[in-house]
């Protein structure tokens, strides 16, 4: 094993070296860089993780090894200062290469598709259990999945950049070639010599080659590894049958044991792919099944949409090659053929363009509108041939599509050109486009906000962001789904199948502003008469309701697993220090928001890490000592949306033992609570007192209000008598109050939630 280093690295935040640097850190490394443009979700990434980044005037003393990214210019200060120091400097792919050597390597390559590839392999190696590392080449979509994992396992999947000519450094167990297209011409001067690196590392092979069938006479067969073809010809076959969504569900065949495969990825293009990645899967001898590739995530920056109203959907994709353009735009066509089709592409690399200049211009030509950027040099040194304007060259005069040399006549032209009714914006590049993306959707967010269930266009273009397993519908009645059994609809409802559609789910609400809930049981809630004028979330699929033993000590619980449900399972592996949990009426997720308790113990007592979601879809983990966890609340679920937790038992017990506890707590609560319809305890416990004897001293046992009835079993309960309405109800709390703020001097608080409304504004 390589000894723990200070390790530094410049533009750590890269889209490569980002993941690399948490594959370092986890491995044991001492981790920290600079960047001149940090940005989310990266930041936050690091910031979980203890990975600082400044901007250090010099290298620090104790760093052992310095990395750069391919796109730092080799004049870097920093760089200059770490060789005349006598640092030892790594490009990002000859480090990785270097920490390969101790595993057996995965190596995914080609001109295009890498990461998209990546991410579908190691989402399939996971759903079957295999032990392996991996290092990404970009980030999944909302963090759903960290870019990099180290477990010192025995196989390592990672890409292998052959731009920067680091692919010669690498020797893999398996090698997956995507694809051969002639790209990078500054190092690569002719299609031959491209396909010569490709074929070196096809050379240091050592077990098996996966070559796309048309690739197949372009470079010569391994010397000591074999050789199998994918695509829709070969050993590995696949044809694409297109569901009502957009979703593709892949028919597999030739050397494949399994017959299909669910695949959440839009686009031709994406299946090749996913057969790619399956066929490693096959080659490892792993238990093949179609759901394999059901909970990938997507990748950051592909397909992602990032502003959606009643008139315009705004996308934005990394793609920057001619072949990955062609496709992407001949997927839109397809998709999205009712809008007009709106381009803004920035060039990567002066090199590029002027290697590519007359197919950017044929690929893009058939758009409706086109505005071109400047090029984005990433460290080039600029070269007056390799300027946009060699891409304009090739339009005629009467398809001349606009030069915006700064953001903002970009945005001037996007706002005074034509508008139509519908249409599709999408911004191409992989550059620092991202940023132009950002601007204009902020702007559009301010001054677009939307106007709910009168405006149904964001949620039609979800309906082709989620898979045909998430459940949508509207006005759907909420009643049934509370344990009060009171209220009214919602304007939109959504039962997400998985964290990658429930992700779609939060940033497209955001986006179009709707306001949405997040509903568990519905134990601690009530609905208004009114219903609720937004989305509700629900995580009632099977994916949420999983609880897994992972160890003697600590279990898993997905937001929708039911506590008494959780408690069942502990008590059977002999876990302790869960039996409380059993007759609270809730789910996890729920409960984990307020802090759900009962016989003097708190849930948060036995959370260890606690897994959330934002509000714009991004996917968090926090231990223990970052939670702050109070009497009935969670600061961090106050925006957030939980969606699993780990949890740590007590200590281990007979099984025996803890289910005579288990029956002693149901036996108090059956004694103490009462059996009809109810939200639990309507009021907070005041400071020094308890809510139900105020409420019982004050003479209010039994009274009612239309079908709300104060228990005469717990006065802190209010029962649905069967007829009851929200507005009984809340007339109910409103008399508690006042009779009891009269009796005994004190304001009782509402523990219940309330949707629809403000408790200040109804009281």
């Amino acid at each position: 094993m390589i000894q723990p280093k200070h390790i530094f690295m410049i533009g750590i935040g890269g889209m490569g070296m980002a993941p690399l640097a948490i594959y370092l850190k986890e491995m044991g490394h001492f981790v920290s860089g600079t960047d001149a443009s940090l940005r989310e979700p990266v930041a936050a990434l690091f910031k979980e993780r203890n990975i600082a980044v400044s901007d250090p005037e010099g290298i620090p003393v104790e760093t052992d090894w310095v990395v750069f990214s391919s796109a730092v210019a080799e004049h870097h200060p920093l760089l200059s200062n770490a060789r005349r120091h006598g640092f030892a400097c790594f490009r990002r792919g000859e480090l990785l290469a270097h920490l390969s050597r101790e595993t057996n390597l995965i190596a995914i390559c080609g001109s295009h598709g890498k990461t998209s590839t990546s991410g579908m392999l190691i989402t399939a190696l996971k759903s079957t259990g295999f032990q392996f590392d991996y290092v990404l080449g970009g980030l999944f979509t909302a963090n759903q999945m960290p870019p990099a994992q180290y477990n010192q396992a025995p196989w390592l999947v990672a890409e292998v950049d052959e731009s920067d000519g680091t692919i010669d450094h690498f020797s893999p167990t398996i090698t997956v070639a995507l694809n051969l297209d002639w790209d990078h011409a500054d190092r690569y001067h002719s299609h031959e010599a491209l396909r010569h690196a490709f074929q070196q590392l096809i050379n240091r092979t050592t077990q098996a080659v996966l070559l796309p069938q048309d690739s197949q006479k372009e470079v010569h067969p391994p010397v000591q590894a074999d050789l199998f073809s994918f695509g829709k010809e070969g050993d590995y076959r696949y044809a694409i049958e297109r569901e009502g969504n957009g979703e593709l569900l892949l028919k597999l065949s030739g050397s494949f044991p399994l017959h299909q495969a669910h695949v959440k990825a839009l686009g031709e293009f994406n299946a090749v792919n996913a057969c790619a990645a399956l066929a490693v899967c096959n080659l490892l001898n792993l238990p093949m099944h179609r759901h394999m590739l059901q909970e990938y995530p997507g990748i950051a920056r592909r397909q992602e949409i990032r502003f959606s109203s009643e008139k315009l959907l705004v996308m934005e994709d990394y793609a920057h090659h001619p072949t990955e353009i062609d496709a992407l735009l001949s997927h839109l066509r397809r998709n999205f053929s009712d809008r007009v089709l709106t381009v803004v592409f920035q060039p990567h690399r002066y090199s590029r363009t002027l290697q590519f200049a007359k197919q950017f211009a044929e690929v893009l030509s058939g758009v409706d509108r086109l505005a071109l950027l400047p090029v984005y040099p990433a460290a080039e040194t600029p070269v007056k041939e390799g300027r946009t304007e060699a891409i304009l060259k090739h339009f005629s005069d009467s398809q001349q599509p606009f030069l915006a040399e700064t953001q903002s006549e970009l945005f001037q032209w996007l706002k005074h050109s034509p508008f139509h009714a519908r249409e599709l914006l999408v911004f191409i590049g992989a550059g620092d486009i991202e940023r132009s993306v950002e601007a204009y959707c902020a702007g559009l967010q301010s001054a677009s906000p939307a106007k709910l269930s009168h405006d149904l266009q964001w949620w039609e273009e979800l309906k082709h962001l989620v898979s045909s397993q998430t459940l949508l519908s509207e006005n759907e009645p909420l009643a049934s789904k509370t344990t009060m059994r009171v209220g009214g609809t919602a304007s939109f409802y959504c039962e997400p199948v998985d964290l990658r559609d429930l992700c779609s789910v939060l940033r497209a609400a955001s986006r179009a502003h709707i306001p949405f809930f997040y509903l568990g049981r519905g134990s601690n809630l009530i609905v208004m008469d009114s219903g609720f004028d937004g989305l509700i979330i629900r995580l009632s699929q099977d994916n949420w309701k999983q609880v897994r033993i992972l160890n003697e000590s600590q279990v898993y619980a997905g937001a929708g697993a039911r506590l008494k449900q959780l408690c069942a399972q502990t008590a059977a592996a002999g876990m302790s220090g869960f039996e409380f949990l059993e007759g609270i009426p809730g789910t996890v997720g729920g409960s984990l928001r307020m802090n759900a308790g009962a016989m003097g113990h708190w849930l948060f007592d036995v959370v260890e890490e606690l897994h959330l979601v934002t509000p714009k879809g991004e996917f968090r983990k926090l231990k223990r000592p970052e939670i702050h966890a109070t009497y009935r609340n969670c600061s961090e679920l106050n925006e957030n949306f939980a969606v699993g937790a780990i949890l740590r038992a007590a200590s281990k017990e007979q099984v025996e033992q803890i289910r005579t506890l288990i029956q002693q707590y149901s036996e108090k609560r059956k004694q103490s609570q009462p059996r009809e319809p109810s939200a639990g305890c309507i009021f907070k416990n005041p400071e020094n007192g308890h809510a139900g004897r105020m409420i019982d001293e004050s003479g209010l046992k039994g009274s009612s209000v239309g079908g709300a009835l104060v228990s005469p079993v717990h006065a802190n309960f209010i029962v649905n008598q069967g007829n009851a309405t929200a507005s009984d109800i809340i007339d109910l709390v409103r008399k508690i109050r006042e009779t009891v703020k009269q009796a005994k001097g004190v304001d009782l608080e509402p523990e219940v939630r309330l949707l629809g409304a403000e408790w200040k504004d109804v009281l």
